[in-house]
């Protein structure tokens, strides 16, 4: 059996820079970001992370800021700031993957989220997939016993931890499956990333709705007097479009062009360039652990 680890770089980079407070080195460069990132990417290559060793490595980024999702909706992620000290630091991140030896995938026109699910839906039946993301949004590809989501930044003392079905229900709702939760997105939007929703539709009720009915479109298919109540009835039915709308945008795409599986297998670390490149970015303890774990020269 085969196993694929999938990395989401470009929202654990994202969060990381702006969880963090700024951070630059004696030459005045940003390195907050890259520094959390290298860290991260340690970590999840460490074989105690997870129970099995994964063949298989693939390290997810954005490539381009418009999608196909913009085509759709021209608000979407409307009023996100672009931070010139983030985009900076990109670069640099690539790099670390590359010294890492593993296969880094950004596709044209699609979000990592797209890269991911494509990954999971074309990969052979025989392999095993775990996906290492702070995005609560690629629950949505899990399926137990082959696709997994693990955070990073979850569990105990954020050591990190394997998300469950009863997180699932716990973020999006009793009674919510993987496959509901864009269901769900679709009555309440996302207000992070400007999907719309149905007008005066919560996340309580729209999950409330999911639950009951089983999809977005046997609710809005559904008899006035099946709903709770006739305010929601008269606003879902109102906002039949909107909530197709954002249907379409919160499904990922599972039509992303990607490597095959055999692309992705890990090659060897190159760790005296990884160290160097640490050390010239004068991160020197990252430096430090590098060169004692992988025993080269700092």
């Amino acid at each position: 059996m085969r196993r694929l680890l999938l990395i989401d770089a470009s929202s654990y980079i994202h969060r990381a820079f702006h969880a963090a407070p700024k951070m630059v080195n004696n030459e005045g460069f940003p390195i907050g970001a890259i520094q959390t990132f290298t860290w991260m990417m340690l970590k999840v290559m460490k074989p105690r992370t997870f129970p099995n060793f994964h063949d298989h490595v693939a390290v997810v980024f954005e490539k381009s800021a418009k999608t196909f999702r913009h085509k759709l909706h021209a608000g979407y992620k409307a009023g996100r700031v672009r931070h010139e000290d983030l985009t900076k630091q990109m670069p640099t991140c690539r790099e670390i993957v590359s010294t890492l030896g593993i296969t880094r995938v950004e596709v044209d026109g699609f979000e990592a989220d797209d890269v991911i699910a494509s990954f999971c839906a074309k990969c052979p039946f025989d392999t095993r997939i775990t996906v290492a993301t702070p995005d609560k949004d690629l629950m949505q590809v899990m399926r137990p016993g082959f696709i997994e989501v693990y955070d990073p930044r979850g569990g105990k003392d954020n050591e990190g931890a394997m998300r469950t079905p009863e997180e699932i229900e716990r973020v999006f709702g009793a009674g919510i499956k993987p496959r509901q939760i864009v269901d769900v997105q679709a009555l309440c939007g996302d207000p992070v990333d400007k999907i719309p929703g149905v007008a005066g539709i919560g996340e309580k009720t729209a999950s409330a709705l999911v639950a009951k009915f089983g999809s977005l479109e046997v609710v809005l298919a559904a008899p006035d007097g099946e709903f709770p109540s006739p305010r929601i009835a008269r606003l879902v039915k109102a906002g039949a479009d909107s909530a197709r709308l954002s249907y379409s945008l919160a499904r990922l795409s599972t039509n992303v062009p990607i490597p095959t599986l055999e692309m992705t297998k890990r090659q060897d670390v190159d760790a005296e360039a990884l160290v160097k490149l640490l050390v010239q970015l004068r991160l020197q303890s990252i430096a430090r652990q590098v060169a004692r774990d992988y025993r080269v020269a700092l």
